[in-house]
């Protein structure tokens, strides 16, 4: 393959216009997240049948994420997918309350994550388009985690004084929002004159030193965390909290990302995402094995602070850590890639294996099984950091290979 030189891409949007976005943006997630699961128990789901249901999460990362990212790099631009997106997204979410259906719920799923998950990628790679806006990544991210943190508080308030429904209006007028803000995105990306396959586009970021092993420990790691954060919701709920502590464990969870996000860029340049990575997937398992000791909701709530390393924390080094193995035309193939590990193949192993664990021996029991599982993720971060070091060795920004 070629590496021409192209000019950077410039996006006519300031650090400022990007915190306001995802304070708006990761507003929907904390209107559905965790509600949605306790939603879908109260109209008489059982919570395999929910389980069951977000699998449909990773299913359409694993048919969808990575196809998004080639046609936002190479044939449309990030900001018209992202329109599309915003407006599906809102309305298929919408219809999911007209249906107590699983065959039908699920379906309304898979088309509603289909057209959702690609936003989180899609909007990063903006900001790493952007060379001023990528070095304050972490900074900007602190803003979604506080946007959801005002959703999440305020959600599970309502949620008591009315019901579960409330969030699917809410989450429709977030996302008509969101559309709104990215008609203000003005999307330069240049295309280059010879237009890569897909495969080699993903054969480049599999070369690269160090990405496939990181990936086995993304998959790992991700596998482990989503299932045992759904149903440590259901835990607190048999441990006799109710949906106000639900939504405090996680609003305390993601305010205190805000402060680890603000410092994520800082600790990364002396310590190397890597060595992050291995801290992260240690604090992993003593956040489970503290929660599957638990005799009380408010234990599981003081653990909560941990989810700002074992979750945000990995999160920030992992989009770092891909955002270094692309230059700026291929930013989007490069985060959707990591979508396709984080959210399609992690969490279709994870919600697969949670549901069958939980079924055979009960929810509590699930959380040594985490345990176990983050040791491996250790065990594999230990062996990226000996064998390729804590810093990543990156892509000089301006190349790209076709």
């Amino acid at each position: 393959m070629e590496t021409q030189q192209q000019p950077t891409p410039q996006i006519s949007n300031s650090v400022p216009f990007y915190v306001f976005f995802y304070l708006i943006y990761f507003g929907t997630i904390g209107i559905m997240y965790p509600y949605l699961a306790m939603q879908l128990e109260s109209v008489g789901l059982s919570r395999e049948q929910v389980t069951w249901l977000f699998t449909a999460v990773p299913i359409a990362a694993l048919v969808g994420q990575q196809m998004w990212g080639y046609l936002a790099d190479l044939v449309f631009t990030k900001r018209q997918l992202m329109m599309v997106f915003s407006a599906l997204s809102g309305l298929t979410f919408y219809l999911l309350r007209f249906s107590r259906d699983p065959v039908v719920l699920f379906a309304l799923f898979l088309l509603w994550q289909f057209v959702a998950l690609p936003q989180m990628q899609l909007v990063a790679s903006l900001v790493f388009s952007n060379r001023r806006c990528a070095e304050h990544f972490s900074f900007i991210r602190a803003f979604g985690s506080l946007g959801f943190v005002v959703t999440n508080f305020y959600m599970g308030w309502l949620i008591k004084f009315s019901s579960f429904s409330i969030i699917f209006p809410f989450y429709l007028g977030y996302s008509l929002l969101t559309l709104l803000l990215v008609f203000f995105i003005r999307d330069d990306s240049s295309r280059p004159e010879r237009r890569p396959d897909f495969w080699t586009v993903q054969r480049q970021f599999l070369r690269r030193p160090g990405v496939k092993t990181f990936l086995l420990l993304v998959f790992l790691y991700e596998s482990v965390h989503k299932v045992a954060t759904l149903f440590q919701t259901f835990l607190i709920v048999d441990l006799g909290g109710d949906a106000t502590m639900v939504g405090w464990c996680f609003s305390v969870g993601a305010l205190v990302e805000i402060p680890v996000f603000f410092m994520a860029d800082r600790l990364f340049a002396r310590w190397g995402e890597v060595r992050v990575m291995v801290v992260c997937a240690f604090m992993q398992i003593l956040r489970w094995v503290l929660v599957a000791n638990a005799s009380s909701p408010w234990v599981i709530v003081a653990t909560s602070p941990f989810h700002a390393v074992t979750f945000g924390l990995f999160y920030a080094a992992s989009v770092t850590y891909m955002n270094h193995q692309a230059g700026y035309q291929l930013k989007a193939s490069a985060q959707t890639l990591l979508g396709v590990v984080y959210i399609g193949l992690a969490g279709l192993n994870g919600f697969l294996a949670g549901g069958w664990l939980v079924e055979l021996f009960g929810t509590r029991r699930l959380f040594d099984f985490a345990a176990v599982g983050a040791v491996g993720a250790c065990a594999i971060s230990l062996w990226l950091l000996h064998k390729h070091g804590p810093f990543v060795q990156r892509v000089h920004p301006l190349e790209v290979s076709v």
